[in-house]
């Protein structure tokens, strides 16, 4: 909406920056998740689903190289999955969180679990289940064959949850991955004690933006 783009840009203005270009979440976030390997560089039309789970919401964006073709939003955040382990444990919220961070939601024998806290994640975690049904449901009646989703890439801090790449990976029967920057051998080998890049998702979509842009100037 125009009253949106430009309330962010009079907030860009007054910080005193130039406002070059703004696009929604999920286009850089499709961006992002279309670079995630030299693979995706080669085939033009590489669709992916995009599962990015944050502390207030997940988002299912179905994407290709050129475009962002379809998002949704979907009812569990980080902050909820927290907040269900607390009740059903009887957990203040900072040992809840504890215990999220270190239970495994993948289905095998030697997952790691705290009491069962493994069960309450996967049950709320089902909706995020619905919502991939829906979006590839979606895909499939309006898509291509070519367009159709051939592999899902977690991002967002939450994409860090322990077996939840293996857990969408057994329930959809679709390889799941989770985002990390691109990097040669040199840079990786520097940036290997930093830890997880999943969240900076985002940031680096907007980034190839403004590579793209720069070229153009």
């Amino acid at each position: 909406p125009t009253a949106l783009v430009e309330a962010y840009a009079a907030v860009i203005a007054a910080a005193g920056l130039t406002p070059i270009a703004l696009e929604a979440e999920a286009t850089s976030i499709g961006r992002a998740v279309t670079a995630h390997t030299p693979e995706a560089h080669r085939a033009v039309e590489r669709t992916v689903l995009a599962i990015d789970c944050g502390a207030t919401r997940t988002s299912a964006i179905l994407a290709t190289p050129s475009s962002a073709i379809a998002s949704i939003t979907i009812p569990v955040s980080g902050t909820q999955l927290t907040a269900a382990i607390a009740s059903a444990l009887d957990l203040d919220l900072p040992p809840a969180e504890r215990v999220k961070r270190e239970t495994s939601v993948a289905t095998t024998a030697t997952a790691r679990d705290h009491d069962g806290a493994g069960a309450i994640l996967t049950s709320a975690l089902h909706p995020i289940l619905d919502g991939i049904a829906s979006i590839r449901a979606f895909a499939s009646t309006h898509l291509p064959p070519t367009l159709q989703p051939h592999a899902i890439v977690l991002t967002g801090g939450g994409a860090e949850l322990l077996g939840l790449d293996a857990f969408l990976a057994t329930h959809t029967r679709i390889p799941v991955d989770r985002f990390s920057i691109p990097l040669g051998p040199t840079e990786t080998a520097k940036c290997a004690h930093r830890g997880a890049s999943s969240h900076l998702a985002t940031a680096y979509g907007l980034g190839l933006l403004g590579l793209d842009l720069a070229s153009e100037l």
